[in-house]
């Protein structure tokens, strides 16, 4: 199977619903793995591959609010459209709430699952790009020297070169000096233009922070983004 080529998994233990979800979905050219239960996706699924997730909600063994539960804890991003004949309103809101796409009611509008279906597809191909810029980054970030990491960090902070250099006890030339190579590893000319690549690409990328009426960076651990999950230059307005 292609990880690059979307799929759109149907969990649901009602094998007739299962097959016209498949049928209906197949004559609008997706492709389409069906499944009998959660276990089933999480023995075949692979790690990565594109697509999304129609589940239904009440499932005996592992229950779609469960299947949810362990999606996050797994790290699989898959945008996710919960269906249901038993669905009340708090259910709705609180899957919704955990990052669910969509909640559809039991009978299906095939128009409504079909747009949701593509909703969900072009949002999976989003968030991919944007980790695959984080993976970028990341790989940039990890060529940075101990010192240079320490000098980001000030500079991030919002510390001038003079006072760097002062905090680190070192020249304002070597300052300038670590200054000028972090650029150059970054591939960036400015270091504004650095600060807009980082705003540019959170580590969560379901969420872009917004620069409309300016922002500032508060401080923050650079090394930590190259260890593993962390978070870039919180930004808040100026």
């Amino acid at each position: 199977m292609d990880i690059e080529t979307p799929i759109v998994f149907v969990v649901d233990d009602d094998q007739d619903f299962r097959n016209y979800i498949k049928l209906l979905l197949e004559s609008m050219r997706f492709q389409v793995a069906s499944l009998e239960s959660v276990q089933q996706f999480l023995d075949q699924y692979q790690q990565n591959q594109a697509g999304c997730l129609v589940s239904d909600i009440m499932m005996p063994g592992i229950t779609g609010l469960e299947f949810q539960d362990i999606l996050l804890e797994r790290g699989i991003h898959l945008p996710l459209i919960f269906i249901s004949g038993h669905g009340s309103i708090a259910m709705a809101k609180n899957t919704l709430k955990k990052g669910a796409m969509d909640f559809i009611e039991k009978p299906v509008n095939a128009p409504e699952l079909i747009n949701s279906v593509h909703a969900a597809i072009d949002q999976d191909a989003q968030l991919r790009k944007k980790y695959h810029e984080i993976a970028i980054i990341k790989a940039q970030l990890a060529r940075l020297t101990t010192r240079e990491k320490e000098v980001l960090d000030f500079l991030l902070a919002g510390d001038s070169n003079k006072s760097v250099a002062k905090k680190m006890d070192i020249s304002l030339r070597t300052v300038e000096s670590h200054r000028n190579s972090i650029l150059h590893k970054m591939h960036v000319n400015t270091f504004v233009d650095l600060i807009r690549l980082l705003l540019a690409t959170p580590l969560d990328p379901t969420t872009t922070p917004s620069t409309k009426g300016g922002v500032k960076v508060t401080p923050v651990e650079v090394r930590k983004f190259t260890e593993g999950p962390t978070q870039i230059p919180v930004t808040t307005p100026i």
